[in-house]
């Protein structure tokens, strides 16, 4: 669900600090794990969905990925990645807005 992603997301968000910028998206069966650790604390939530299992998590600025989700219209979308490294693709209807990952340190 869109909606629920976005306040996932928003959710990680307060935790930004210098040091830590991104979170991480880990692909589970049945759900997408969202979560940051920083100095500032740590959030670990999921949200719901057809969710295929990955091998490996991935990480971006979730300023850009709420701006992605927030500029697409349906409850639905579908997001993918080859590698923790490759680009994240999200794709709704004829929309497709990809998102360079960030490395977790």
């Amino acid at each position: 669900d869109r909606a629920e992603l976005i306040a996932a997301v928003d959710m990680c968000a307060g935790f930004i600090t210098d040091k830590c910028t991104a979170v991480k998206l880990t692909p589970k069966k049945g759900q997408l794990e969202v979560s940051i650790k920083s100095e500032a604390g740590a959030v670990d939530t999921s949200v719901k969905g057809e969710v295929v299992p990955h091998k490996e998590a991935t990480s971006c600025d979730p300023d850009y990925l709420r701006a992605a989700l927030r500029h697409l219209d349906g409850e639905q979308v579908v997001m993918g990645y080859v590698d923790n490294l490759s680009p994240i693709v999200i794709r709704e209807n004829n929309i497709t807005a990809v998102i360079m990952p960030m490395r977790l340190n």
